[in-house]
């Protein structure tokens, strides 16, 4: 399958101070409020090594069980950092991340649809959370209504500072400012955005406290001209609108 048919979600949240213990612990909550949004979501494992699937334990987690676990390894990983390159490892230490997988029965295999990463408290100003869905395999598509759900329910997980859906050839080879955020398929900014900023975009509504915006009716095609065209214009006039932070400030890391 051709990376660019995935669907990014990207949450932002001002950077937390959580240890690795706190953050696995609020990221299986989390996993337990998506179950109930969507069938997609409802059976999630997690890889316990590296490796996609080998060692996988599914839910529900037992939280204890699944933390001493992660643990484990992340000593283990601590320990050949070490050997390979000494103290410098220690005092850098281990990334926080934890990652999850949804899989659901799509033409009668089991394929996994999503997979589900938490960061926090690392080397950005930012904590993220993203779903990188494999659109061929998540039927019926999702839709607009289905990210204004995973909005409002993330939002009410932790407190948001950015949103952004979008597929990868949009964070990366066909955004119009390289340096800069994009609207993609749909986002979430903070605060109100001026209607003249606004009056090329598919949806805009006001949404906890700030503005969804959305640039085409459905899942981002980067294979139709026309909707490559109406992102690319909005993302102009977002900009003259002095929307559109530096990358600097809002990381993209799917």
């Amino acid at each position: 399958m051709d990376n660019r048919d995935r669907l990014i979600v990207i949450f932002s949240f001002p950077r937390s101070e959580d240890s690795f213990e706190t953050g696995v612990e609020a990221w299986i909550d989390l996993i337990g409020k998506l179950q109930t949004l969507d069938p997609h979501f409802a059976n999630v494992v997690s890889p316990m090594t590296a490796a996609d699937g080998e060692g996988i334990t599914g839910l529900p987690f037992d939280a204890a069980d699944f933390l001493a676990r992660k643990q484990a390894l992340r000593q283990e990983a601590m320990r050949d950092a070490m050997e390979q390159e000494g103290e410098e490892a220690e005092m850098i230490g281990l990334p926080n991340v934890v990652t999850g997988i949804s899989r659901a029965t799509t033409a009668g295999a089991e394929r996994w649809v999503t997979d589900i990463t938490y960061r926090w408290n690392g080397a950005w100003d930012v904590d993220q959370l993203s779903l990188s869905i494999r659109l061929p395999f998540l039927q019926p598509p999702p839709d607009v209504s289905l990210i204004k759900s995973l909005l409002a329910l993330v939002a009410n997980w932790r407190e948001l500072t950015h949103m952004i859906a979008a597929g990868n050839s949009t964070l990366g080879d066909i955004r119009v400012f390289d340096d800069k955020q994009t609207v993609g398929w749909a986002s979430w900014w903070p605060r109100p955005i001026p209607p003249e900023a606004l009056r090329r975009a598919h949806l805009a509504t006001p949404m906890l406290g700030g503005t969804f915006v959305a640039s085409t009716p459905g899942p981002f095609d980067y294979t139709q001209e026309p909707q490559v065209r109406a992102m690319q214009d909005l993302d102009v006039d977002l900009n003259e609108a002095g929307v559109l932070q530096p990358l600097e400030d809002i990381p993209l890391i799917p």
